[in-house]
């Protein structure tokens, strides 16, 4: 077994997380963080938000509060488009 050395200000708020979250202990709670960091298929999604989908949000975002809305039809379109080119840039 290997043991790690926590500073006495990240143990507490170790230790105050795992309490509020029901954990037995702080070690089952660092535990837990540490497997779900490592399991496979624990992906960062942080690369998806490229500096052009954000523009693409705050636009979208705009004109929802300047009251233009989307339809369903132009969202299934959209989404159309969007799988087929994903499809397509898997299929080679």
């Amino acid at each position: 077994m290997h043991n790690i050395q926590l500073n006495d200000e990240t143990f507490g708020k170790a230790q105050r997380i795992a309490l509020a979250k029901g954990y037995g202990s702080v070690e089952e709670f660092i535990l837990e963080v540490i497997e779900n960091e490592c399991s496979l298929g624990n992906e960062d999604f942080d690369q998806l938000f490229t500096p052009e989908l954000l523009d693409e949000l705050d636009r979208r975002s705009s004109e929802l509060d300047a009251g233009k809305s989307t339809s369903i039809e132009e969202v299934e379109a959209r989404f159309a488009v969007k799988r087929q080119q994903w499809l397509s840039e898997r299929a080679s």
